[in-house]
C-alpha cells in the first residue's frame, strides 16, 4: 500500500471509523478506506460493523483488480437509515465498486473475501456472501426488483446468498431469492435467480442452471 495515498486517506479513513463503529473498535483503524471514494449522505453510529479489531483489516478502493477502468470508474458507498454493513476478517474491495444499502438492508462479506473491480451491490433486504469467496469483476448483485408489480403472490424483494468458498466468475448478475451453496463455481455472463443450488455445483446459462455437481475448484 503506498504510502503518500495512504497519508491522503487518513481523513476519510477516520470518518468512516470514527462515525460508525465504537470508539474502542475504531482507535484501532480496522477499515482503510481511499480518498477517492464517494460516500453518498452521513454515515451513522452501527452502519458499518466488523468482526476483528485489527489494522486495515478491511480495506476499501485501494486495489485496481483485473479490468480497471482507470478515471471513469468511480467507488460508491451508500448506507441509508436503518440499514448495516457488516464485514468478516480480511476482506479487500477493489476500485470500482457500488454498495448501495436501502432503508433496513443488510449487507454481510465474509471473511477472506475478494471483492474485484466494478463489483455492484444494490441491497433492499439482505445480501450474504460467504466466507473466503473469490468474486470477479463486472459483477451485480440486486435482491429487488426496483418498481413494484401490484399482485397477491409477487415477492417484491428477497435475499441473495453466497455459501463458503465460491468463485464467481467476470460479468454475472445476481437477482433475488437466490442461494448458491459452498464450494460452487458461477459461470461468466450467467443470470442467477430464484434459484437454490446445493454444494459443489458449476452454475451456468441465462437463466442460470446446474451444470454439474460435486465440483471441486481451486486457484
Amino acid at each position: 500500500m503506498n504510502l503518500f495515498i495512504l497519508v491522503a486517506s487518513l481523513p476519510k479513513t477516520l470518518y468512516v471509523n470514527f462515525k460508525c463503529l465504537p470508539i474502542k473498535t475504531a482507535f484501532h483503524l480496522p477499515i482503510v478506506v481511499h480518498h477517492s471514494v464517494n460516500i453518498d449522505g452521513k454515515l451513522r453510529k452501527g452502519a458499518i460493523k466488523v468482526d476483528i479489531r485489527c489494522f486495515a483489516n478491511i480495506i476499501i478502493g485501494f486495489e485496481k483488480g483485473s479490468w480497471w477502468k482507470g478515471k471513469n470508474s468511480t467507488s460508491y458507498l451508500s448506507i441509508k437509515e436503518g440499514a448495516c454493513l457488516s464485514f468478516g476478517a480480511n476482506v479487500k474491495i477493489c476500485r470500482g465498486f457500488g454498495i448501495d444499502l436501502h432503508n433496513n438492508s443488510s449487507l454481510r462479506i465474509g471473511s477472506s473475501s475478494y471483492i474485484n473491480t466494478n463489483v455492484n451491490f444494490e441491497c433492499f433486504n439482505e445480501i450474504c456472501i460467504g466466507n473466503r469467496n473469490y468474486i470477479a469483476y463486472n459483477v451485480y448483485f440486486q435482491d429487488d426488483s426496483a418498481h413494484k408489480i401490484i399482485s397477491n403472490s409477487t415477492n417484491q424483494h428477497s435475499s441473495i446468498r453466497l455459501g463458503d468458498c465460491c468463485w464467481v466468475c467476470s460479468n454475472v448478475h445476481f437477482y433475488k431469492s437466490t442461494s448458491i451453496g459452498t464450494c460452487s463455481v458461477v459461470a461468466s455472463f450467467s443470470k442467477v435467480g430464484g434459484i437454490v443450488s446445493p454444494d459443489h455445483c458449476l452454475l451456468s446459462g441465462n437463466p442460470c442452471k446446474i451444470i454439474k455437481e460435486n465440483i471441486e475448484w481451486k486457484v
